[in-house]
């Protein structure tokens, strides 16, 4: 899986549970082992789309299983330059 780094507020990835430290292991049914899987999934979706997300967390109790449907929101650079 890839290891989540950082899970923004208000995020798709907040509403989903994820925090950080979760390692997102598919997409869609499409197994995520790098970053370049994620890409790859990513790129063909849209703002609104709906994903089916895996992942795997670490508790006091062990390794769980999360799986959750995303709506995905506007992804986008911004320049913040005056």
């Amino acid at each position: 899986g890839l290891k989540v780094d950082v899970v923004y507020e208000f995020s798709p990835a907040e509403f989903a549970g994820m925090k950080v430290g979760d390692y997102i292991v598919a997409i869609n049914g499409v197994n995520i082992r790098k970053y370049e899987d994620l890409s790859t999934v990513m790129d063909n979706c849209k703002a609104e789309d709906v994903i089916q997300l895996d992942c795997l967390t670490v508790t006091e109790n062990g390794i769980e299983q999360k799986t959750a449907n995303v709506t995905l929101t506007f992804r986008g650079n911004f320049d913040l330059e005056d």
